[in-house]
């Protein structure tokens, strides 16, 4: 079993509500980071910005009682109180789940989600008071070192959010978005570490991207497209495609314009760092990966099977 990758180390930073974003039912105006919630009622916290990480809080009720917690990109999204897809979908709408007992308890959602607004819904059967509501963001301790300006101030946003969204994904190792997959495939490592070496100089993420790609290699010589069996993954913190510990058919995947990027990957990586070694180190499996290729019809290889963009 490949058990998902513990960073070494993280940031944490905590971030408090900025506004209240809806509130339905609540027994009286919730302040900005505390509401009481009758059976039935729900209230959004908008924390201002894209964050990836858990949101805690203290739930406090006289009666055992259910709250659910549903994470949003946008409020529309954070407030879909029933999962709009059907059960046997691949994909579920992230909720967590507490019951309660009577007492005061300081709590922390078990998954790591990607949201901005996170809505606090009570099931009953008693009345729930949360209150000191914060989201807990976490990321590689990274250094910016690129900057970007000019003067048109649409496209300093555009950049300034690129770069951050970039940074989001940078945990243990380059994931491919913070908030659904939470992967490492190997075409998506390739652009993020192209954006990645001139804003962070990053070199110790990478290695371990590269490293992981190389250890999930077929008999055949190919790479898995995405390096579950080396952890790439974060089971049980995103847990919508099932224990990703354990081998299965998404571990079989092997995408043949995704084996071409490894090695283009390990050759960008090496050209802007310098790190021979490493290539070194990565030579059989890169390869294996071209006498693989060099095996390969273009001919036959079916889109979207094995090939995709």
């Amino acid at each position: 079993m490949a058990q998902a990758v513990s960073p070494e180390s993280l940031v944490y930073t905590r971030h408090r509500p900025v506004a209240i974003a809806a509130s339905v039912g609540t027994i009286r105006p919730p302040a900005i980071d505390s509401a009481v919630l009758a059976p039935g009622a729900h209230v959004t916290f908008d924390f201002g910005e894209e964050l990836v990480g858990t949101v805690e809080f203290t739930a406090e009720t006289k009666a055992g009682s259910r709250l659910e917690i549903i994470e949003g990109e946008d409020l529309e999204e954070a407030l879909l109180l029933q999962d709009p897809f059907p059960p046997d979908h691949w994909y579920h709408q992230p909720h967590d789940h507490f019951t309660l007992t009577a007492g005061a308890s300081r709590l922390a959602t078990p998954g790591r989600r990607g949201f901005r607004f996170a809505t606090f819904v009570a099931h009953g059967p008693g009345e729930i008071r949360v209150s000191t509501v914060t989201a807990v963001l976490e990321h590689a301790p990274l250094q910016s070192i690129g900057r970007f300006a000019c003067s048109d101030e649409l496209l300093n946003r555009a950049w300034e959010i690129s770069r951050r969204t970039l940074q989001l994904c940078l945990q243990g190792f380059y994931e491919d978005g913070v908030k659904r997959d939470g992967m490492l495939w190997i075409g998506d490592y390739r652009v993020e570490f192209l954006c990645a070496w001139p804003l962070f100089a990053d070199t110790a993420l990478a290695r371990r991207s590269l490293r992981m790609m190389a250890a999930c290699r077929r008999p055949d010589g190919a790479l898995s497209a995405v390096a579950l069996d080396a952890g790439g993954h974060l089971f049980p913190r995103i847990a919508y495609l099932g224990d990703l510990s354990v081998h299965g058919g998404l571990h079989e995947w092997v995408l043949d314009n995704y084996c071409a990027d490894f090695v283009c990957a390990v050759w960008e990586y090496v050209l802007h760092t310098g790190d021979l070694p490493l290539a070194r180190e990565l030579e059989p499996a890169f390869e294996g990966v071209l006498d693989y290729l060099a095996r390969v019809s273009l001919a036959q290889v079916v889109p979207g099977r094995g090939f995709i963009t």
